[in-house]
């Protein structure tokens, strides 16, 4: 079994959630530090950044489940990379680009509580 730190469409109350209902739910609406979240397309990403911050589940998950996600956030097309989080000890995907549109940042770090940058006064 494996932690998962999901913050967008996977999230509990999502519209993807669905996908996570053999999982087990560890720790809802948690803060994590060192990374930032854009919009990639009509979807979240992150990318680590030691200055941001985002918020997510933490799930428990199995191979199957873990293996099934990789297809859905499609790690083989290299749109996600599913990377394991040291400090914090779960899995996360994180967008495969470095860098991301600072227009398209999610201010708040929040996807079901987002503002963008270009809704800043």
């Amino acid at each position: 079994m494996y932690h998962i730190f999901v913050y967008g469409s996977l999230r509990v109350g999502e519209e993807a959630h669905f996908r996570m209902k053999e999982s087990t739910l560890v720790r809802q609406n948690c803060h994590i530090y060192g990374y930032s979240m854009f919009i990639q397309g009509d979807y979240p990403a992150v990318i680590a950044d030691e200055g941001g911050s985002i918020w997510g589940d933490i799930l428990k998950v199995d191979d199957k489940i873990l293996a099934e996600l990789d297809v859905y956030e499609e790690v083989d097309q290299n749109e996600y990379l599913r990377v394991f989080d040291d400090r914090y000890q779960f899995f996360i995907y994180i967008s495969a680009k470095n860098r991301l549109p600072i227009e398209n940042r999610v201010l708040s770090g929040d996807w079901k509580n987002r503002s963008f940058f270009f809704d800043s006064p």
